[in-house]
């Protein structure tokens, strides 16, 4: 984490995920970790946290990138960064961190 944190270019991480309970009793997918230190939410060490995700719309698949959570995972992004305030957008990674880095811009 120390590493990754330090490092000076944007790095988009990857990760497989399983579902854990939490503290209220509801079951959430999260990121899957090794250890303990990180076991209660890595997912609170950074800004965006996105699933991918697969829709079928009019019986074709349609591959998205799942930027706020729904109650059932640990995905989030600040609201400045929504793509037209839609919680999914299409998945590209790259776009979206264009996307990103404009409004970054912008706001200096």
């Amino acid at each position: 984490m120390f590493i990754i944190k330090k490092y000076p270019k944007d790095i988009f991480l990857t990760a497989h995920y399983e579902w854990i309970q939490t503290e209220e009793g509801a079951i959430e997918k999260r990121i899957k970790v090794k250890g303990k230190e990180w076991e209660s939410m890595i997912e609170k060490e950074f800004t965006i946290v996105t699933y991918a995700d697969v829709r079928i719309k009019d019986e074709k698949k349609q591959y998205n990138l799942k930027l706020n959570t729904d109650g059932k995972d640990s995905a989030k992004c600040p609201p400045i960064f929504l793509v037209d305030n839609q919680d999914f957008i299409p998945n590209d990674c790259n776009k979206f961190l264009e996307h990103v880095r404009e409004i970054l811009n912008n706001n200096k």
